[in-house]
């Protein structure tokens, strides 16, 4: 098999390359006065290649890359075919001869099939959407959800093919009149309490990490993260909140990373945070926004992690640092 970027002609290669993804705009570029012939029949435009083969992958070239045979799918049969083409004196395609029942070898004919079934498929689509626009010019992941009123409701909307085929946002009837669609948080229930300063743990941190996903003022997604900790001191028989100014050093610091992982784990924003100052008790706080209305559909991973507190009470005796539990939270977009 031979991938459609490695054709030898560029007038072929970018004539099969918009075929297979269906793109009308790049086919007309490629061949703007195209016809072609199978059998007995001359002269056919291009709906009507369109209505016989639904894409075309090559296994060997002749004739300097003008010449290709290969398979291409016919509904659900994939069936040999030899495509000859002619150029013009622009180097664009102008005719195309279509041979059927020819002898093509069937080497690797497993990754043939994966190509036209499943591959160029998810290309064609990937392509489309990638070209569609909505009212306000801008193009979206396939699956993109915004929230768009419909009669008395708010309702989540999703990017997507409708029924004539055409990209756009499609209702899921699904009511999202609040401006909270989801919320989560870490540790899902209560929080997390962690122990430190040195071997009498006389230090102490309560947190969480809670994140709400809503929509922009244009309907489209997004998260706001919001974080706290609390820091305690022990003294003799209980534990009393963080109140002490004598100075800096006193005064309760948070250090760590918040990291926003998309599905794939790859890496879409990193934020070393610190949290100090403030009126006491000093409860350490956060938030933050995300917009999501660009980023592929999927399940993401926000994460705090590697964080510790300092300061405090103890500062003066080097038993204020508190190493923090990892708080990580996913949710799905679209």
């Amino acid at each position: 098999m031979i991938k459609t970027e490695n054709l030898t002609q560029q007038s072929v290669r970018d004539f099969v390359k918009a075929f297979n993804e269906r793109d009308d705009d790049a086919l007309r570029n490629a061949a703007p006065e195209f016809t072609f012939t199978i059998g007995s029949m001359r002269g056919l435009p291009t709906r009507e290649l369109r209505s016989r083969f639904k894409a075309f992958v090559a296994v060997e070239e002749q004739d300097d890359g003008l010449t290709l045979t290969g398979f291409a799918s016919q509904g659900l049969r994939l069936v040999p075919v030899r495509w000859t083409f002619t150029v013009d004196m622009f180097d664009r395609v102008e005719q195309l001869e279509v041979f059927l029942g020819v002898s093509v070898s069937e080497d690797g004919m497993r990754d043939i099939e994966t190509e036209l079934r499943e591959n160029i498929p998810a290309q064609a689509a990937a392509a489309k959407f990638a070209r569609a626009r909505d009212e306000n010019g801008r193009t979206h992941p396939q699956g993109t959800a915004r929230r768009m009123r419909l009669g008395d409701h708010y309702l989540v909307h999703r990017w997507e093919a409708g029924s004539l085929r055409n990209v756009d946002w499609v209702s899921t009837s699904e009511k999202a009149d609040d401006d909270v669609f989801r919320s989560v948080r870490s540790p899902s229930s209560g929080d997390h309490d962690d122990r430190g300063g040195g071997h009498r743990n006389v230090s102490s941190v309560s947190s969480h990490l809670e994140l709400q996903l809503g929509w922009d003022g244009d309907g489209y997604q997004k998260a706001t993260v919001s974080y706290w900790a609390k820091p305690y001191y022990w003294d003799a028989v209980k534990w009393y909140a963080e109140v002490r100014t004598l100075s800096d050093q006193y005064v309760p610091k948070i250090t760590g990373k918040l990291t926003l992982t998309d599905p794939a784990g790859t890496e879409v924003s990193a934020e070393k945070i610190t949290i100090s100052g403030g009126r006491k008790p000093y409860k350490r706080t956060f938030s933050r926004e995300f917009e999501l209305g660009n980023l592929t559909p999927g399940t993401y991973t926000l994460s705090f992690t590697d964080a510790f507190k300092t300061g405090g009470t103890w500062a003066d005796r080097h038993q204020d640092r508190v190493e923090l539990t990892d708080h990580t939270v996913t949710f799905t977009i679209g």
